[in-house]
């Protein structure tokens, strides 16, 4: 007979309660276990399984507690919560902590997120107390899973054995091991379906490996990054497992070593970097190491992982690679793809660079950068990279044995950046041509950077020279410079691309004469900036003697607050000779001996845009016939506000001083000189030899005007030509 209305009724009622009772008993059976300090050693029972952990749990005390997990126990955490055994502080027995979680086959422990989301609770770490005075761990057939990050070990060789472990869909990583004292062995260790690497080491060890199986992660093959902070070796070539770098790589530390074997690839991630010791101030602490000795036939090659040019950041070796001992060893090695391949930053470590190969950056195939960067290349061969095979950044020029640069962007040595220390380049001497590009800026404590005579400084457009910065009067922006010429071997500085305006000019700064900074500069020639040289509310140089100062397509000589004597110059072909903003007396030339001559200038010879006189006496003026210096002089008589030039008496031009002009669109070089007195016939000669040794010369042309056109023939654009007359030395070569 079928159950009446009210006896069914009657049987859902007791079947109802009869669940809640049942779902209650099960409630009750978890086991909460709050946020806190395990201080004293605990067991977590499989009676009492499944455990829900509401915070972070961590495990340590002075007792040296030990948490032990029966088999089969189930452990929940709720959302942001973690395990920690063995605090991360100092090295202190009041830190230490354990946990022995031994599992088996059909009993395994699951550490899983309460809400069942991937990232759903932060993980288990092992701090660095874990494996401190006799601390052990033990972690067997254990499976732990949906973390952010489901395991670390944190500068911790405990447990010293994973054991038949399986670390599934963590948000992040399966696995991490940091620090270089955390060596331990994987033993039957899965790693899979985690949303990053399965795997990755923070300045580790490779660890041991037994059945080590990586499937369906974010990242299959092994990742390293982070700090190596002691004395490590990996032997890439003998370890199983595919790795790559990623982030950051830093060996630093109280001077730690890291080795690399013969034969070693370094494959590195978009945006990662290598790093031999800190950048910060010269401390012990961030001193770091690096051996990377290859050789002919299994050379070490870092490179790209995409295999892109531009695809990593390159080898840095920072300020405290060769600080209080430091030193590394790099030869035999390939680097290749990234943005900068290799740089030392104010680091005479590595000392040497033996049998390099640097190609195919994006950037620069080697930086050394700071005056302190002194150091030694051989058979060292940089190709292929899109800029300077080797760019110096106020650093020495190098000792070099066998240097190649061949299709790089620039095949020659570019120089830019803050000479900071003391520093002579002597260019004639260097077998390697030098461009100088950016700025270069000799500023710091007082730095003096002194260049010999002879030398030639070619800078790209926009590059530009300055001499201590324009800040306030401060002692660590001050600079100076030595730039002594002779009559027979001038200093030149010149454009890249022989234009008009074709760089930015020389300035010395307001910190050029502060609190004892000086300078010198005598038989130089500055040509074809914007404006060639200016001083900036400084008294350094006092003196400007045998200076040309030619081709400005602004200015030749630029003052603002800055009362050098200037004599025995020559302002040639500038469109402005000399410009000067100052208050008070100014003196060019103003005595016979100390006569400057004037030639070629366009809108102006002399400027005076300042309250101050110029006393500019005895000067030779090139004039065309009947009109006076004064018609190329703005001074007080063009404007009241303006101080005055005394230009008279004048003094005659007795020593022939050649203006040119070059149009690369014809190839016509014109030549004009002033008239000398007693001069009928002038005779102009050729020398292909380069200024400023122009070597044996060819009479080319003879001619009773001062103003020629010569066509250059190909490959003659940086002829030198010089121009006598009747019973005199042949005038300067231009």
């Amino acid at each position: 007979m079928l159950p009446t209305h009210h006896s069914a009724h009657r049987r859902r009622t007791r079947l109802g309660a009869t669940l809640l009772v049942l779902l209650g008993l099960k409630a009750a059976q978890a086991t909460v276990v709050p946020a806190g300090i395990i201080a004293t050693s605990t067991t977590w029972s499989l009676a009492g399984s499944p455990y829900v952990v509401q915070g972070t749990v961590s495990v340590y005390g002075a007792a040296l507690p030990r948490l032990t997990i029966e088999a089969g126990v189930e452990v929940r955490f709720l959302a942001g919560a973690s395990l920690v055994v063995g605090s991360n502080s100092s090295n202190w027995n009041d830190y230490r902590g354990q946990l022995t979680a031994l599992g088996t086959a059909a009993q395994p422990i699951l550490f899983t997120a309460d809400n069942g989301l991937s990232g759903g609770w932060n993980g288990i770490t092992f701090g660095n107390n874990a494996d401190y005075n006799g601390a052990t761990s033990s972690f067997q057939y254990c499976v732990v899973e949906k973390a952010t990050v489901n395991l670390a070990l944190n500068s911790s060789a405990q447990p010293a054995l994973l054991d038949h472990v399986e670390s599934r869909l963590a948000s992040q990583r399966g696995l991490e091991l940091e620090g270089y004292s955390t060596a331990i062995s994987l033993q039957d260790l899965s790693l899979h379906h985690n949303g990053g690497a399965g795997l990755q080491l923070q300045g580790a060890p490779l660890p041991a490996t037994v059945n080590l199986s990586m499937t369906d992660n974010g990242e299959n093959r092994v990742e390293y990054t982070g700090t190596i902070a002691g004395d490590l070796s990996l032997d890439l070539p003998a370890w199983p497992h595919p790795v790559v770098f990623t982030g950051t790589t830093l060996v630093m530390g109280a001077n730690p070593r890291l080795t690399l074997v013969p034969g070693s690839t370094l494959r590195f991630k978009s945006g990662a970097s290598f790093q031999v010791a800190g950048n910060s101030g010269n401390w012990n602490d961030y001193r770091g190491q690096l051996t990377a000795l290859g050789t002919a036939a299994q050379p070490i090659l870092f490179t790209a992982d995409n295999g892109l040019s531009g695809g990593w950041n390159g080898i840095t070796f920072g300020n405290n690679a060769d600080y209080n001992g430091a030193t590394s060893s790099v030869q035999y090695c390939v680097v290749e793809k990234a943005t900068v391949n290799l740089a030392l930053s104010s680091s005479a470590q590595p000392a040497l660079l033996d049998h390099v190969e640097s190609r195919l950056a994006s950037q620069r195939g080697l930086e050394l950068e700071g005056y302190s960067t002194a150091i030694s290349l051989q058979d060292l061969s940089l190709h292929h990279n899109g800029g300077a095979g080797l760019q110096l950044q106020g650093a020495p020029l190098p000792a070099t044995v066998n240097l190649s640069m061949t299709d790089n962007g620039e095949n020659r040595v570019e120089y830019t950046g803050t000479i900071a220390g003391d520093l002579s380049l002597d260019l004639p001497a260097w077998p390697h041509p030098v461009v100088f590009t950016g700025t270069t800026l000799v500023m710091g404590a007082n730095p003096r950077l002194t260049l010999v005579p002879g030398s030639t400084l070619r800078f790209k457009s926009g590059a530009s020279f300055q001499v201590a910065g324009n800040a306030g009067n401060w002692n660590d922006y001050r600079g100076q410079l030595t730039a002594l010429g002779t009559a027979a071997q001038p200093i030149l500085f010149t454009a890249d691309n022989g234009l008009s305006g074709g760089w930015n000019g020389i300035t010395f700064g307001n910190n050029a004469d502060y609190n004892g900074a000086t300078s010198s500069f005598q038989h130089c020639v500055v040509e074809r900036a914007t404006v060639n040289l200016a001083l900036s509310s400084t008294n350094q140089p006092d003196t400007l003697r045998y200076i040309s100062l030619a081709g400005g397509s602004q200015r030749g000589l630029q003052l603002s607050s800055a009362y050098p004597v200037v004599a025995n110059c020559h302002l040639l072909d500038n469109e402005v000779g000399i410009h000067a903003s100052n208050g008070a007396t100014t003196i060019v030339g103003d005595s016979p001996s100390l006569s400057n001559t004037f030639l070629g200038n366009g809108s102006w010879n002399m400027y005076n845009n300042g309250s101050g006189p110029i006393l500019a006496r005895y000067n030779g003026w090139c004039l065309e016939d009947g009109s006076s210096p004064a018609d190329g002089i703005y001074d007080q008589v063009d404007n009241p506000a303006k101080g005055l030039v005394t230009w008279s008496p004048t003094s005659p031009v007795e020593v022939l001083r050649l203006s040119s002009t070059y149009d690369p669109s014809t190839r016509t070089l014109w030549l004009e000189w002033c008239p000398v007195a007693g001069a009928s016939l002038y005779h102009v000669y050729q020398s292909t030899g380069g200024w400023p040794n122009p070597g044996n010369a060819t009479r080319i042309l003879s001619t009773t005007e001062s103003l020629v056109a010569i066509a250059v023939p190909d490959g003659n654009a940086r002829a030198c030509y010089s121009v006598t007359w009747e019973g005199t030395a042949r005038s300067g070569c231009r």
